[in-house]
């Protein structure tokens, strides 16, 4: 089905709540929870509702087109989750094509989306009892083939019901926020197999051994460009490593400008590294040291900013253009080892100090960065060299 593009957007349009930026063409899709799909063209714009689309209004308040979740597939197709709808589930095709769905699953109150490594759709239920849902549409052409699957404390770990967020890390696993906590699914295909039940990860907490995060309400999760996971809780933010198992930094109103301390969504900026976080009381932007990467170098020769380091500068030199958690090596013009440390996505920041915590002396130093060998190999790596002129600063 072909949508007519001929609706035309009100002038008092309410509650956007969801947005996707198409991966190639930059139209921007804003989800509202009362009035369809808005597609932003330059100043074109276009509404999408039960009139030119296969969005469903709302059953039982027939006025309503409830967009509550939106995500493109690696195939830039738009998929949204509609929500309380007899066929909660729409695609628009990159080809202009609509297509909905009803899964077999019986679960109507879908908020998110979020698509998984082997391209199936994960949506949050809203339900008291269908914490989160799976569903795997096959070939778009065959209706027979659709799959899907609850996920709740009956058929999964999750320590409750209330799933308030989930997010697609890097490796495209699925990490679930509940209101006790995260459960993780590493389950790759076999997620419709009632035996991948996800996994509660242990960690060490103030010396003790616990499930991660397990007496916070997760409100947000959203992962940077060195796979890192950013969690928004009521009680401020915390940053985890790629796997979970270690706190990187935990901020609250008292140690970081947050305004708040119930983070309630949290948007990266994957290229940039900066983190808009929004809270009960408005909203703050950090930049994180980690930018996206790809598993190779951008080039031989890496981007080192500022340099050369005037004396009066007190901040990190960033060093760019690195391979994926590279490993980066920096020596003196003699080859004398001063600091080793590894890339946070493709950036790595060195503050200017030896092993010991020396300020270095002022001079020329040699930045060699080799390609992470658990995602390249061993055997052929990929490598970039840079310099960096270093001015004053010394102890």
């Amino acid at each position: 089905m072909l949508g007519e593009n001929t609706n035309s957007p009100d002038d008092d349009l309410y509650d956007i709540i969801t947005m996707a930026v198409h991966p190639t063409n930059g139209k921007v899709y804003a989800g509202s929870f009362l009035e369809g799909l808005l597609q932003i063209d330059g100043e074109k714009i276009v509404r999408f509702d039960e009139k030119n689309s296969s969005l469903n209004n709302t059953v039982g308040d027939a006025i309503r087109t409830r967009v509550s979740g939106l995500a493109f597939d690696k195939d830039k197709n738009l998929w949204i989750a509609n929500h309380l709808a007899e066929k909660p589930i729409s695609v628009l095709t990159d080809k202009g094509e609509w297509q909905s769905f009803k899964p077999n699953c019986a679960e109507t109150q879908l908020h998110q989306v979020g698509i998984d490594g082997n391209g199936f759709k994960w949506f949050v239920s809203s339900s008291s009892s269908n914490g989160a849902l799976v569903f795997d549409a096959g070939d778009l052409k065959n209706p027979s083939d659709d799959r899907c699957r609850l996920i709740n404390t009956s058929t999964s770990r999750l320590p409750t019901n209330q799933v308030n967020c989930l997010a697609v890390d890097r490796e495209g696993y699925v990490w679930l926020g509940t209101a006790k906590g995260i459960v993780i699914f590493e389950c790759g295909g076999s997620i419709f197999d009632n035996n991948c039940k996800g996994e509660l990860r242990i960690v060490e907490q103030d010396g003790f051994l616990d499930y991660l995060l397990s007496t916070e309400e997760i409100l947000s999760i959203a992962v940077d460009g060195g796979n890192r996971k950013w969690i928004g809780t009521k009680n401020g933010l915390f940053i985890l490593s790629a796997d979970g198992r270690k706190t990187v930094g935990r901020f609250n109103t008292l140690n970081s400008p947050l305004p708040g301390n119930s983070v309630q969504a949290i948007s990266i900026d994957a290229k940039s590294g900066k983190a808009y976080i929004g809270t009960e009381n408005g909203l703050v932007v950090l930049q994180s040291e980690a930018v996206e990467a790809k598993i190779f170098h951008l080039g031989k020769k890496m981007e080192i900013y500022p340099n050369p380091v005037p004396p009066s500068f007190s901040g990190p030199v960033a060093i760019r253009g690195l391979a994926r958690d590279a490993v980066i090596k920096i020596s003196d013009i003699n080859g004398k080892l001063v600091f080793e440390t590894k890339a946070v996505g493709g950036q790595a920041l060195w503050y200017g100090k030896d092993f010991q915590g020396n300020n270095v002396r002022s001079g020329v130093y040699l930045v060699f960065s080799t390609s992470n060998p658990s995602l390249i190999g061993f055997s052929n790596p990929d490598t970039s060299v840079g310099k960096i002129v270093w001015i004053g600063r010394e102890d």
